[in-house]
């Protein structure tokens, strides 16, 4: 199924067009396993950056947060520094 494209051509496109998820695909292809993993942890730390934007204007812009929120929002700061410490845990 994967034999009938260039695979460095499609990773050249996929890199010149910002497409992360198929960048990262494509570099496990031809063996990059790390470069992938950085890049697609980079672009979930790009991802927490505008939860964390959208999180404060939300929590800014309404003087009563309940208690369910405070919960949601911990959890998605625990979820992150979980997702950002790996690599120190693989590396």
């Amino acid at each position: 199924m994967f034999d009938s494209y260039r695979v460095e051509h499609c990773l050249r496109l996929c890199q010149e067009y910002g497409i992360i998820d198929a960048t990262a695909f494509l570099l496990e292809r031809v063996g990059d396993v790390g470069k992938a993993l950085s890049i697609t942890l980079s672009d979930l730390n790009d991802k927490f950056v505008k939860l964390d934007a959208a999180v404060e204007a939300v929590v800014l812009n309404h003087s009563r947060v309940g208690s369910s929120h405070v919960e949601v929002f911990d959890s998605v700061l625990r979820t992150k520094e979980v997702c950002l410490s790996i690599p120190e845990i693989i590396f």
